[in-house]
């Protein structure tokens, strides 16, 4: 087990996936997530709107292939992941590292606006989440939970 640098975010995914096959010929998903931070107003006592939004990605046939499917724009969900670097050149011409989310586990908390939502209501279906352990196979996630109405 790595003890790296990991994340757990809770937020509403703000687009489709972006799918793409990297150089290596490894399938990539980018997806930004919007994490409601709002907070009451300590002055008015209002409530504020406020969101961070995070770009993460996800590696390999199987993960990709289930946000793909699974994840639509709207859909609440959890994410666990590792956090690493990656290099990106500048239109300078210097390279820069950046953090780079790394999706490990997903589950999906709500469903989001698509034309299958309804039909996935009525048939029942459960998320069982999507747990990375090195061979991209769905180890159960984190658990079974029913669709949110």
């Amino acid at each position: 087990m790595s003890l790296g640098a990991k994340f757990t975010l809770i937020g509403r995914v703000v687009a489709d996936a972006t799918v793409n096959t990297n150089a290596r010929g490894v399938q990539t998903a980018y997806l930004k997530i919007a994490v409601d931070q709002g907070y009451r107003d300590s002055q008015t006592g209002q409530w504020v709107d406020k969101a961070d939004f995070h770009d993460v990605v996800a590696y390999g046939e199987g993960l990709v292939g289930l946000i793909a499917k699974n994840y639509p724009k709207g859909t609440l969900m959890a994410i666990d992941g590792s956090i690493g670097t990656r290099k990106v050149q500048l239109a300078t011409g210097y390279e820069q590292s950046i953090p780079a989310l790394r999706i490990d586990n997903v589950m999906k908390l709500s469903f989001g606006k698509s034309a299958n939502q309804g039909q996935a209501q009525e048939q029942g279906f459960e998320d069982q989440g999507y747990q990375n352990q090195g061979g991209y196979q769905n180890q159960g996630g984190y658990g079974n939970l029913p669709p949110q109405h």
